[in-house]
């Protein structure tokens, strides 16, 4: 099971924890006042590459 789910939906994308050590990193790494959506935190396009590799770095997983 990976750690997060992320769907990318063209204009904006979803990045949804779907573990205990994902929602800790999230509430470590991403700010407090982030527009959420179904559980997952909308994440902007021009961002995605730099939070998708930090997660990674960090040892965690991400399926698409």
């Amino acid at each position: 099971m990976s750690d997060f789910l992320f769907v990318n939906h063209g204009s904006a994308t979803i990045l949804t924890p779907l573990t205990e050590a994902a929602r800790d990193w999230v509430a470590d790494h991403l700010p407090d006042d982030a527009l959420t959506f179904g559980g997952g935190v909308v994440i902007e396009l021009r961002y995605v590459d730099n939070i998708l590799e930090g997660l990674t770095d960090d040892g965690l997983t991400v399926t698409q």
